[in-house]
């Protein structure tokens, strides 16, 4: 095995009511590719606005990233059956990395939020999980979640708010919330 790829995949979880979630995992990405390994990003219930992240990232050689829900309404706005969709078409991303084995680091960004809210077939994630190449690692952000997938994990880390500009006026500002 060579030094680029990790010898121990991990399944990892960025969840809480604080901000910081994607944030972590996108420097999880950078860190990746500035070791030559190959990342899909998959993000979900993203509202349809364009961040940052998005632009530098899929700039990057090593960057598969792929944003579901193009439109600009939230999940709250949306239909059960588009929420539905877009975690299937989620799930049907990472297994088709699975398959490829050619990503070290599997990103699904905000996928946490459709856990939570019974979007997600979780028997068929924790199948995708437990059948991941054994250097894999996937991230999973947002927050929220299912005890069933915190149960697996290898590293669970809550970010907690305890304050925000947001309860002073501020509002999202590009470069620091998106």
């Amino acid at each position: 095995m060579s030094d680029d790829v990790c010898r121990h995949g991990l399944v990892i979880i960025y969840t809480g009511n604080g901000k910081g979630k994607t944030t972590a995992a996108m420097g999880m990405a950078v860190r990746a590719v500035g070791w030559k390994q190959k990342v899909l990003i998959v993000q979900f219930a993203k509202g349809g606005w364009r961040s940052g992240e998005q632009s530098v990232l899929s700039a990057l050689d090593g960057v598969e990233l792929v944003t579901l829900e193009e439109d600009a309404s939230w999940i709250e706005e949306r239909s059960d059956e588009d929420n539905t969709a877009e975690a299937q078409h989620g799930l049907d991303l990472l297994e088709q990395a699975i398959l490829d084995q050619k990503f070290q680091l599997v990103i699904l960004d905000e996928i946490n939020v459709l856990l939570s809210k019974g979007f997600v077939d979780v028997s068929r994630l924790l199948d995708l999980l437990e059948r991941r190449p054994e250097w894999m690692t996937v991230v999973l952000t947002g927050r929220g979640g299912a005890q069933e997938v915190c149960s697996i994990a290898d590293l669970i880390s809550e970010v907690q708010e305890i304050k925000h500009p947001f309860q002073a006026g501020i509002p999202a500002q590009k470069g620091i919330d998106f």
